[in-house]
């Protein structure tokens, strides 16, 4: 973990599988008109300025990470699909204080086709912000999302 600021570095490890797993508009605990107004309110806040000097920092019990708490599923890409590749990719980006994603981009990829759908479909997942002394602060992640059309793709 790094903190930048008061930013911090979360490796999630999240994964998210296209297929069997069943995460397009999950959500918990949120009506669907609860997830639309904090979307709505993403879209409108001005993303916070970035400070440029990392610093290392060990997570203590006090800091507690972003938890996911509605998630939209990738389309798969139709080129991807029609050539019946599977890959993954790897998104960076932060969950600001309010539980919005910002600042995304690919880390790594099997396949750049994977891009444009998996960062749409980031930019629509709201969190739980992460906490330090239970105040909510921004974070930088990490989120994989594997695309396997073998396993029921949608469609």
């Amino acid at each position: 973990m790094i903190r930048l600021g008061r930013m911090l570095v979360f490796g999630l490890g999240m994964a998210l599988c296209l297929a069997a797993c069943s995460t397009a508009g999950k959500t918990s605990g949120l009506t669907r008109a609860e997830v639309q107004e904090r979307l709505a309110a993403c879209r409108a806040a001005e993303p916070p300025a970035e400070s440029a000097d990392p610093v290392r920092f060990t997570p203590g019990s006090r800091v507690t990470p972003p938890q996911a708490i509605h998630r939209v599923r990738p389309d798969y890409p139709e080129s991807m699909r029609q050539a019946k590749s599977m890959g993954r990719i790897v998104l960076d980006g932060v969950i600001d204080e309010k539980g919005c994603v910002r600042s995304l981009h690919v880390h790594d990829t099997s396949d750049a086709d994977f891009g444009p759908a998996a960062i749409e479909a980031a930019r629509q997942w709201l969190f739980q912000p992460a906490t330090e002394d239970g105040r909510p602060i921004k974070v930088y992640y990490s989120l994989t999302i594997n695309f396997d059309i073998e396993k029921g793709a949608p469609k």
